[in-house]
Parts: structure tokens; C-alpha cells; sequence
């Protein structure tokens, strides 16, 4: 009983270098715990927005494809003088021969069909017209991402539509009846590029299509 009342008047206290270590200990743990937590922070947005990359770049080429096939495709060219650009044209029909209806004649339409597809900087433009009518036009990029297309990129690198094989079956040079079209997407977002605290890596989607 005496030792625990000596032990509860004891008044030494702690010493300052004991104070300055228990500070210095709390510091250096706090800083680590800090760091650890801002590391899973980074980590957990950089996941979320490679994937909000990929489900963009996924519903461009998705709108795209919809867009051909609910077009009937008569003929593809590389548009007139605008790079990373094609003009999809639906221009016939089919219609039974009125003497022997069992041929099927091919018509022209009176108002031609045609989809421009254009990439640029920040836009993925669908521009469709009918005939002499007033064009309209889609972005489905959305304004969050771009594409990257500059010049200081490899070549393979970048942005990219064109028409990689062509079948020119009415010996007309600049268009193709048959072929090959190839989308090839490198999408980054604006707010999360290397020069950013938190990056996160650009997404590349190659696509190839037939028509």
C-alpha cells in the first residue's frame, strides 16, 4: 500500500528529450500513414478513370458501327481534303424489273444518303445528310477526353480512320464498294494527364470493320 501511494505522489514527470522522441516517433508514423492513404487514393482514381476511358472509347466505336449498319453501304471514300475522315454514301436500290419481275434491277435513289466520320482533337463528328438537305452532326466524344493526334506522336500511335483495303468494283478511283475500315482510338482524359498529381494512362482501342 505504501509502494502504490509513493508510486501515485511521485511528481518527476517526463523528461523534454522524452517528449521530443514520443513526438518525433508520432510524426514519422502519421507521415507513413499519410502517405500510405494518398497512395490509395491515387491508385483508386487511376482505376476509375482508365476504366471510364475504356467505356468511352467502347461506346464511340459502338455508336459508329450502328451507325453502318443501320446504313445501307453503297460506297466508302476518304472525305475531300479533311484527314482522319470518311464519307459513307448510300446512293441505290433494288427494284424488280417491271417486264420480268423475277430480275432485280439496280436504281439510284433521288436523294443520296451520306455519313461523314471525322476524328479530331475533341471531337468524334458524325455529320449525316440527305440529298441537298441541311446537314446534322453528332460529337460523341465526350468534352472530359480527347483524342491524341499530334504529330509529335509515332505514327501507329495515333488517332486514327481510314479505309486499309479497297474494292473498287465501278472503276471509279475514289471510292471502294467493298473494303475495310479500321478506327484506331488513343483517348486520355484532359484532367488526369502525366503532367497532373494523379495520371492516368491513355487508352488505345484498335477496331477493323468490313463492308
Amino acid at each position: 500500500m505504501k509502494n502504490f501511494v509513493k508510486a501515485f505522489n511521485n511528481e518527476k514527470g517526463v523528461s523534454l528529450l522524452e517528449v521530443i522522441a514520443t513526438i518525433l516517433i508520432s510524426s514519422i508514423i502519421l507521415v507513413v500513414v499519410y502517405n500510405v492513404f494518398i497512395m490509395g487514393v491515387k491508385v483508386y482514381e487511376k482505376v476509375g478513370v482508365e476504366m471510364q476511358l475504356r467505356d468511352e472509347a467502347d461506346h464511340i466505336v459502338a455508336s459508329i458501327l450502328k451507325e453502318l449498319y443501320e446504313t445501307p453501304i453503297d460506297s466508302v471514300k476518304p472525305c475531300d481534303g479533311i484527314e482522319n475522315c470518311i464519307t459513307i454514301r448510300h446512293d441505290k436500290k433494288l427494284k424488280a424489273n417491271e417486264q420480268f419481275p423475277s430480275v432485280i434491277d439496280e436504281t439510284k435513289l433521288d436523294a443520296a444518303e451520306e455519313i461523314d466520320i471525322t476524328l479530331e482533337d475533341n471531337e468524334v463528328r458524325l455529320t449525316a445528310r440527305v440529298g441537298t438537305s441541311d446537314p446534322t452532326t453528332t460529337n460523341l466524344l465526350n468534352e472530359k477526353y480527347e483524342l491524341l493526334l499530334g504529330n509529335e506522336m509515332d505514327e501507329k500511335e495515333r488517332s486514327r480512320i481510314a479505309i486499309i483495303d479497297c474494292i473498287d468494283e465501278d472503276n471509279n478511283d475514289t471510292t471502294c464498294e467493298k473494303g475495310l475500315i479500321e478506327i484506331y482510338l488513343h483517348l486520355q482524359d484532359k484532367d488526369f494527364t502525366e503532367d497532373d498529381l494523379i495520371s492516368a494512362d491513355p487508352i488505345k482501342l484498335e477496331s477493323k470493320f468490313g463492308f
